[in-house]
């Protein structure tokens, strides 16, 4: 479950910092924590009255450039093809030699021995009129097909492949509301509780909260996402992904953003009072590291002392204070 859920994860924060030929590229890295396949075809098929059936997109992994050329005669001719068109309530899984052969489609049984195909399990979107239909296409080559598991796995991730894949298509005009690289990420489950979350999300959430675990912590935005899609606190601001129900997003708000967690984590526990050694003590590190670390703080805010520090953050929490810890 760890490695579906960060390869989801991994899968969505591509959608929001890659270019769409990137975004493919990463995301059947991903796929391979979650399937064994020799070759997989990423895809978008738009119907036509004419000329019929038309791919618009198709990024491939383990085939020779010359697949989708051999292949574009014979797609209209491809059942497996009009299924995906049609709708599958489920991953189809197929012996595409025997499959092909038994409706005496020779050309496309030759075309799959041509390539080695021979195992296929596809799964795509749900038509909808005026869309295109985005489509994902595994290959082994081999006697064993894909397994039950593996077709209930592909049931379970394509929607997430789907809705990140329009996300990434939207990000001409789309990119400016979207996570850049230095925001986190956390993936909800249906409940809405966080199911994954990546090492930032978790730093922040730590110094929103840290006196608190991080179970607690998360139960405190989780209704609030649920409801308004969004949470500010004092130190970082929670929001849903755009186009998306199952991603969260967090920063840290404007007086923090220039500071890394751990010189928050710094910077709060000095502003409240808290000596060199108390800092150090608390965070295990050495008084040297709080120094050294204080001065860099100094440097980003453009502050020279313990009180100008105090003023900027009480300034920057709408009227709160730094935070003593107790």
């Amino acid at each position: 479950m760890h490695l579906f859920s960060s390869a989801l994860l991994a899968i969505y924060r591509a959608s929001t910092e890659e270019t769409l030929q990137e975004f493919q590229t990463a995301a059947i890295h991903s796929l391979h924590e979650c399937f064994q396949f020799d070759a997989v075809v990423l895809g978008a098929t738009q119907f036509y009255s004419r000329p019929g059936i038309y791919i618009i997109g198709a990024h491939i992994d383990g085939l020779p450039r010359t697949f989708m050329d051999d292949y574009l005669p014979l797609l209209s001719r491809d059942p497996i093809m009009r299924s995906l068109l049609a709708g599958l309530n489920r991953p189809l899984l197929a012996d595409l030699h025997f499959y092909y052969q038994n409706l005496n489609l020779v050309a496309l049984a030759d075309f799959a021995d041509q390539y080695h195909l021979h195992q296929v399990m596809t799964f795509g979107d749900m038509p909808r009129s005026g869309h295109p239909t985005r489509w994902i296409m595994f290959f082994m080559d081999g006697e064993s097909g894909f397994s039950p598991a593996q077709q209930k796995r592909l049931a379970n991730l394509w929607p997430h492949i789907s809705q990140a894949t329009s996300i990434c298509d939207g990000r001409v005009t789309a990119l400016r509301n979207l996570a850049p690289p230095t925001f986190a990420l956390a993936l909800l489950n249906h409940c809405g509780e966080i199911e994954y979350a990546d090492a930032r999300f978790v730093e922040l959430l730590q110094l929103e909260w840290p006196e608190r675990d991080i179970a607690c912590a998360a139960r405190q935005v989780q209704a609030q996402l649920l409801e308004a899609r969004t949470f500010k606190g004092k130190c970082i601001e929670i929001t849903m992904v755009p186009d998306s129900a199952s991603v969260c997003q967090a920063r840290p708000t404007a007086a923090l953003a220039a500071m890394t967690p751990r010189e928050t984590l710094v910077a709060r526990r000095f502003a409240a009072g808290l000596s060199h050694k108390e800092v150090a003590r608390e965070l295990g590190i050495s008084p040297n590291t709080v120094r050294t670390q204080l001065t860099h703080i100094y440097s980003k805010l453009r502050l020279h002392d313990k009180g100008a520090l105090a003023n900027y953050l009480l300034s920057q929490t709408a009227g709160g204070s730094p935070d003593r810890p107790h």
